[in-house]
C-alpha cells in the first residue's frame, strides 16, 4: 500500500481515483490505526487543501492498484 498523504505534512497534490480506491487511516490516542473512509472515482483524496488547510490529520494509502489523475495544488 502507497502512502499518498501523510498526515501532518503539507499537501502537494489532490488526486482523482479513476479505477484505484484510497483509503482515509486515522490514528487514535491509543496509537491505534483505523480506517475511517474509503475514496474512488467518485471522489477525490485532498478535500482539506479544497478547505485552504496546508495538512490533514489523516493519512491515505492507495488500497487498490489502479489509476489516479493528480492536480497539483
Amino acid at each position: 500500500n502507497e502512502i499518498i498523504v501523510r498526515r501532518d505534512r503539507p499537501i502537494t497534490h489532490v488526486y482523482f481515483p479513476t479505477t484505484c480506491n484510497a483509503s482515509v487511516i486515522t490514528q487514535m490516542d491509543s496509537g491505534v490505526s483505523i480506517e475511517t473512509g474509503m475514496i474512488g472515482n467518485e471522489g477525490f483524496v485532498g478535500i482539506p487543501a479544497l478547505l485552504d488547510a496546508r495538512s490533514t490529520p489523516n493519512e491515505i494509502i492507495c488500497q487498490a492498484e489502479g489509476e489516479a489523475l493528480a492536480l497539483s495544488v
